[in-house]
């Protein structure tokens, strides 16, 4: 079993100086985590491809149950990724328009701020469900 301890700290202070570009980063690292313990998670590419993503976030979610919680609940983790991901789209699409049609310019670039700093925590929130119980799987197995 190949799985790190990451401080869930140290995984948001990431996520913010790379300006989110670490959580397919950590995606791409506890899939292979998970696939270590039994798992048959795809390759973490489908996560750029339409409805493979759905595909993809499907089996991270039945692996990490399955594998990682020891439970029937990967429904319930599925649900949560993709409620949080409709989030991110949702604000991602309509936030330019009304930033063009409400807020003068000056006010474009707090909203923006803004923006981005909710998007991270929509990232963050799996990322957090999902490290905390491989954290726990490492505490399990000492």
């Amino acid at each position: 079993m190949h799985i790190k301890h990451r401080s869930i700290l140290e995984i948001a202070i990431l996520t913010v100086i790379t300006f989110g570009i670490y959580p397919f980063v950590w995606l791409f690292k506890t899939r292979n985590e998970i696939n270590s313990l039994g798992a048959d998670i795809p390759t973490a590419w489908l996560i750029f491809v339409p409805f493979g993503n759905i595909y993809f976030y499907y089996k991270y979610c039945e692996g990490f149950s399955t594998y990682v919680k020891r439970s029937n609940s990967t429904l319930e983790y599925f649900i949560l990724t993709i409620i949080v991901f409709i989030g991110i789209k949702s604000f991602a699409s309509t936030a330019p328009i009304a930033c063009n049609f409400v807020f003068p310019a000056w006010m474009f670039t707090a909203f923006a701020i803004s923006g981005y700093a909710s998007n991270l925590m929509y990232l963050f929130i799996p990322m957090m469900v999902f490290q905390i119980g491989l954290n726990e799987l490492l505490e399990r197995k000492d």
